[in-house]
């Protein structure tokens, strides 16, 4: 069993647009800040690993040389913490008995995240450690009680030793990789108005629930270990494990494509970024071994939304809000920077967007998501490069494909038509052609030897979203709760305004009222406020509507929001009491 779909090299692929500014955001934070993040905290090797990880994709992906001596300074110090047994930090642990499963949890990460490094740069030595560690895990599986059902420990190491057990050839590998995947907790809570902890003894529970780790953090990175797991051993059951860990999700994502901390917890309350960024890449697996669109909706939504609201203007990411607006009041939802995990997580996780925004088939090349980069491929005794630029406008958002063929043949390059929209248009080197979308793709062919442009057009829409339901859930059963607030989505973009722009407005249930023109469109700006910072990368695009009585307001993808640096207490409005679209009544703001 392999992957249908291939992720180039992370050095063959240049992020561009809101892509490339947000990786570089991220990575001279992380960078510049390594110290803080990679101290040890009583998880092991957890913090420092993900550090790794993360800044050697990124680093890679912007072609940073700079980066890397501070990078492999941090492998020699996590090596160098590596006791004789082959334990990360077990000076730390002795020092902190108490925290055996955080630990063991940080002992995956460090395997899992120097696989990472050993990946992008071939170094000996990385690659020498991570073996000692495995052999360890092997060598102690049965030692000790993780938990039973397994979740949260060591587990998320599922994917990197089934890998690992791939490129040693070493059965002993993908064995352990089994045991966690065999015996792991199958069933996870759905959100509910009185959270499960304590009650249904079945399914994964919320954060309330001892031992903390029934979380979606842990399960989630063990359930996209999984898929690579199937594709090591070519059983088909790891598939439909997996599979079926993403259908029991679904009820569990947020407006904007959040996943919260914990399974079973009131919905829309506190998200988490490694959460989040989890659920992206079991979508990615997920697509890239069975070719199934739907996975990609999943995904874009998640990246388009939520993985860009969770950077804030200094790099960092956040986690622990919420978009309930009941739980919103406490001040403990209210969010904040999270240095020790979704720094880290966040970074890696626009990397995998990165690398999976444009892969290779084996009929050609595969556009999957909306967000400009180019690509690289060798193939057929020659190069495909397909460069990606994106253009949202008042109606429509515009991909332009640019597809440079110099191998011996021809390829066909398909382009996902999202789930959003309705009737796109396609044209090839400038003719119109048949936009007839098959299984959710258009099309088009690419002889050898050329140079090819692709567009297309994809209208977008203004959609009132239900209240407990995201914009891929409107034909599915409500998540359970008494939440009335209602959402909006246009084309692409989870619509939110920042409360700072209209101080006086003091009720914390808002109204809101979009105005149509006589076309049936709302009115959009694309001039950025003063002052907007637009070097992080945003998306031009602002909707005009009003609030309470009246009082004007500019609604913008909730991705443009966190870079703004934001003082009040209650600024993020993306949930609303009541919604009004005014066809063809209203006026453009003066």
């Amino acid at each position: 069993m392999n992957y249908a779909h291939r992720s180039p090299s992370p050095r063959r692929v240049q992020p561009r647009g809101i892509l490339f500014s947000r990786l570089r955001l991220s990575l001279d934070r992380l960078i510049g800040e390594r110290k803080m993040h990679t101290a040890y905290a009583g998880w092991g090797a957890d913090q420092i690993g993900r550090w790794i990880g993360a800044t050697i994709l990124e680093a890679a992906l912007l072609d940073d040389a700079a980066s890397l001596p501070m990078i492999r300074s941090k492998v020699d110090e996590l090596v160098a913490a590596q006791d004789s047994e082959g334990f990360y930090y077990g000076s730390g642990l002795r020092a902190t008995p108490k925290r055996l499963r955080e630990c063991w949890f940080g002992h995956g990460r460090g395997i899992w995240n120097l696989m990472e490094y050993h990946g992008a740069t071939a170094d000996k030595a990385a690659l020498a450690s991570v073996l000692r560690a495995a052999d360890l895990a092997v060598a102690t599986r049965d030692a000790w009680e993780i938990s039973k059902p397994l979740c949260g420990g060591i587990e998320s190491i599922v994917g990197p030793m089934a890998r690992l057990g791939q490129i040693t050839g070493n059965q002993e590998y993908v064995e352990y990789a089994r045991y966690m995947a065999d015996n792991i907790q199958r069933q996870v809570a759905r959100p509910s108005p009185i959270p499960t902890a304590h009650v249904d003894p079945t399914s994964l529970h919320t954060h309330e629930e001892r031992p903390l780790f029934h979380h979606t953090h842990s399960y989630l990175n063990t359930a996209h270990g999984i898929v690579d797991l199937a594709v090591v051993t070519g059983e088909q059951k790891y598939v439909d494990q997996a599979k079926r860990v993403f259908e029991d999700s679904l009820s569990s994502v947020w407006l904007n494509g959040a996943f919260p901390e914990s399974y079973g917890d009131y919905y829309e309350r506190i998200d988490e970024t490694c959460s989040t960024v989890d659920w992206i890449v079991l979508g990615l697996k997920l697509f890239a071994l069975t070719g199934e669109f739907r996975y990609l909706d999943s995904v874009e939504l998640s990246a388009m939304n939520q993985l860009m609201f969770g950077q804030d203007h200094r790099g960092t990411f956040t986690c622990y809000r919420s978009l309930n607006r009941q739980h919103w009041a406490d001040e403990k939802n209210r969010g904040c920077a999270q240095n020790e995990c979704c720094a880290m997580s966040g970074g890696w996780g626009l990397a995998q967007v990165a690398m999976h925004t444009i892969t290779e088939t084996d009929a050609g090349l595969s556009i999957n998501l909306p967000f400009e980069a180019q690509a690289i491929f060798e193939r057929d005794g020659g190069e495909v490069r397909a460069t990606q630029t994106i253009w949202t406008y008042s109606r429509e958002l515009v991909q332009t494909i640019r597809v440079e063929n110099s191998s011996r043949n021809g390829i066909d390059v398909q382009v996902r038509v999202p789930y959003w929209c309705i009737g796109p248009s396609l044209r090839v080197n400038g003719q119109s052609s048949s936009s007839h979308a098959h299984e959710g793709w258009l099309v088009v062919a690419c002889p050898n030897g050329s140079d090819s442009s692709i567009e297309v057009r994809l209208p977008m829409r203004l959609v009132i979203i239900p209240p407990r339901r995201n914009g891929l859930s409107e034909d599915r059963q409500y998540a359970a709760g008494n939440a009335v607030e209602q959402g909006l989505q246009f084309g692409p973009y989870v619509l939110m305004f920042n409360r700072e722009m209209v101080p006086e407005l003091k009720p914390r249930d808002i109204h809101l009222t979009v105005n149509l023109d006589a076309g049936g469109e709302p009115y959009v700006r694309h001039e950025y406020p003063t002052g907007w910072p637009v070097q992080y990368g945003a998306v031009p695009l602002f909707v005009e509507a009003a609030v309470q009585d009246g009082a004007p307001v500019l609604l913008t993808p909730c991705a443009n929001m966190a870079m703004t640096a934001i003082t009040m207490d209650d600024p993020y409005i993306m949930r609303f009491a009541g919604i009004e679209i005014d066809y063809y009544g209203g006026v453009p703001i003066a």
